[in-house]
């Protein structure tokens, strides 16, 4: 096989378990790439001494990696898995596009970072991006994520809506994690109003998809798109939705906080944001004076007002 475009041989390295991120994007963003992609897979014994001399260079670039020996084996179990999995991505029209690719979302390069609640994230900008529907969506020209709490008070659901369809009538494209609450209430309001909507999650879409179909196909129905950062069968870990989090503050022009404890899930999205620069806004706590809510469900709301961190949102334009 040889490889036709950069997207198929980064998936395919992508799949090698030896090869950690770190390794990934140096290959992926060194001209070492550009040899490999020229080699067919069949040169077995050529592909593999071209690939380990790849590490070495990198080793000797940064003295604290350790030692990766791939082997015969390795590349044979990654190629048979390679094939397997784009079987199943055909099966559920799923698409992958590198960090190399063209219409790869501007938005996830040339990062401009606050340290403030840095977080070590495994890579920032993904290598990798796994997708149902239409990407160019995520290359608009506003696009604002839509976050909150899985568990919102009643008067918090009903100025989301308000909120999202002002901003769905100013053209810009809703972003957001495609959980219970508030991130499905903004999606379901795009569908409804023929806004454009992405939603990002923190699984691998094959298994998604079979599970969820009803809302996939809506989603694919209305020229929209689902994204994940993950490949076939990866077991759901904790961090993964931390990860998703920041490829939601990645995506954006600006993030609209509707509720969020100081604990809860959307406020990674709002640290990565913070980190990211981008524009905060959020309700503030005195709209919640007399809504069926515990204090601690909107600290985190609190807490971005007083530190002046987001500015109040408002629903009167």
């Amino acid at each position: 096989m040889i490889y036709s475009d950069y997207n198929s041989l980064i998936f395919y390295l992508s799949l090698i378990k030896k090869l950690n991120k770190k390794l990934l994007r140096y290959l992926v963003t060194s001209d070492k790439i550009k040899n490999i992609s020229k080699m067919s897979f069949s040169c077995t014994a050529e592909y593999l001494n071209h690939l380990n001399n790849s590490l070495n260079a990198y080793k000797n670039f940064n003295k604290n990696v350790n030692n990766v020996d791939i082997n015969i084996e390795d590349l044979y179990k990654t190629y048979v898995l390679f094939l397997r999995i784009n079987k199943l991505f055909k099966l559920y029209e799923v698409n992958y596009i590198s960090f190399l690719n063209k219409t790869y979302p501007f938005r996830f390069k040339n990062l401009n970072c606050n340290e403030l609640f840095y977080t070590d994230f495994s890579a920032d900008s993904p290598v990798l991006l796994f997708y149902i529907g239409e990407i160019n969506i995520l290359n608009a020209k506003n696009i604002s994520a839509v976050i909150g709490t899985r568990k919102p008070c009643l008067q918090s659901l009903e100025m989301e809506k308000k909120l999202t369809e002002n901003l769905i009538n100013k053209n810009n494209v809703i972003v957001s994690g495609l959980a219970k609450g508030c991130d499905m209430t903004a999606h379901e309001t795009c569908l409804e109003k023929d806004g454009k909507t992405v939603a990002f999650i923190g699984s691998d879409l094959v298994n998604y998809i079979k599970r969820n179909n009803k809302i996939c196909k809506k989603f694919i129905d209305n020229n929209n798109l689902i994204v994940s950062e993950y490949a076939y069968e990866e077991k759901i870990k904790k961090y993964f939705f931390i990860q998703r989090d920041r490829l939601i503050s990645l995506s954006s022009d600006d993030i609209y906080v509707i509720q969020t404890s100081l604990k809860g899930g959307s406020f990674h999205a709002v640290k990565a944001g913070i980190k990211y620069k981008k524009k905060l806004y959020t309700f503030s706590d005195e709209v919640f004076i007399n809504a069926d809510v515990k204090s601690e469900e909107i600290e985190g709301n609190k807490y971005l007002i007083e530190n002046k961190l987001a500015e109040k949102i408002s629903l009167s334009k």
